[in-house]
């Protein structure tokens, strides 16, 4: 699976702030694969709340019917969601909390 680089290093960095630092290669790149996708769905559950509600249907049935390239994805949002990087930055944070949290055993 090819991560964007700074999604990875987010990632890595979670898991070094969870502890997890010194996991064995295998398990640490299985725990990043894993992470990834749970912050895709979050990013893209966050996406879908912050869409107008004429948008929202459209994009959904869109991602649903696997319609759109990661390109296309983001073009999308970039058109019509113009507080997107505020919207992922909420999304990155609460991720970043839930986990480490859960880390804890919080």
């Amino acid at each position: 699976m090819e991560m964007d680089p700074n999604i990875k290093k987010f990632l890595q960095d979670l898991l070094l702030e969870a502890g997890m630092g010194e996991l064995p290669e295998a398990d640490r790149e299985s725990m990043l694969n894993d992470l990834y996708v749970r912050l895709e769905d979050r990013l893209m559950l966050a996406v879908l709340d912050a869409l107008p509600d004429d948008r929202r249907a459209d994009f959904q049935g869109r991602i649903e019917a696997d319609d759109m390239s990661a390109e296309q994805v983001e073009q999308y949002i970039r058109e019509n969601l113009p507080s997107y990087q505020q919207v992922f930055a909420q999304a990155f944070a609460e991720f970043r909390q839930l986990y480490l949290s859960a880390a804890a055993g919080e």
